[in-house]
């Protein structure tokens, strides 16, 4: 795979696109500016945005309820994130209205509805909700550079990131998200490959030729593992 780093805007607009054509990049760069500067994003260093929301900025598609998703190079930024995000003060209207929540106005996207502290975290990620959307601070692993976090996505059309300037890709990635197809990249540490999968398939992706039988055949192990643990098929039915 090759990976192509390029500014945005020129990605967009040879697209027929710009950042303004879909609500994506209002909300990353709003998330950025709440960063700034104590931790700002950086194509070669990170931390990155990526996956998901990317791939929807780089289609021109609405974000919807695709989570942002926050990667990292180094623990310091995970910590000083995870604790901006744990920080938000209160303003006094929303401590009558609403204890646990604070409301953020951010004059350039959105305002931000945001928890002060995870609305759901596991050992690999910590999940905030801001108004409608969900941000998840990633910690699965630390990544030297973006070619690295690209290797540890499941599938290639995964492998988008961005920094609000730069945009970051594989040659696949780019091949088959205009294709929507999916084709697998690395499903060693992924446990919700299956899940993952099928919400692909709903977003009306399909698997690329060749691929059918060796997707089928680890959905059905990850099912079997699931029946197994639970002892009842009724729950994957």
């Amino acid at each position: 795979m090759e990976l192509i780093i390029r500014p945005l805007r020129d990605v967009l607009a040879e697209r027929g696109l710009s950042v303004s054509s879909t609500n994506v990049y209002g909300h990353l760069r709003s998330l950025q500016n709440r960063l700034s500067p104590n931790v700002k994003l950086n194509m070669h260093q990170g931390p990155w945005f990526a996956g998901g929301s990317v791939l929807r900025l780089f289609l021109g598609q609405n974000l919807e309820s695709s989570d942002i998703d926050v990667f990292f190079s180094n623990e310091s930024d995970f910590k000083h994130l995870y604790d901006v995000m744990n920080s938000i003060k209160q303003s006094k209207e929303d401590q009558m209205s609403e204890p646990d929540t604070t409301l953020i106005i951010d004059p350039y996207a959105f305002n931000l509805l945001a928890r002060k502290k995870p609305t759901y975290k596991t050992k690999f990620a910590f999940t905030y909700e801001l108004s409608d959307k969900k941000v998840q601070l990633i910690r699965r692993e630390m990544y030297n550079n973006v070619a690295e976090l690209f290797g540890d996505f499941d599938f290639t059309v995964c492998q988008f990131a961005t920094d609000c300037e730069l945009i970051a890709y594989t040659d696949l990635a780019f091949e088959d998200a205009l294709a929507k197809q999916l084709r697998i990249v690395n499903m060693q540490k992924n446990s919700t490959f299956t899940r993952r999968f099928f919400k692909y398939l709903a977003y009306g992706y399909t698997p690329r030729p060749g691929m059918a039988s060796v997707i089928q055949e680890i959905v059905r192990n990850d099912i079997d593992r699931y029946c197994s643990a639970e002892g009842n098929y009724t729950h994957v039915l």
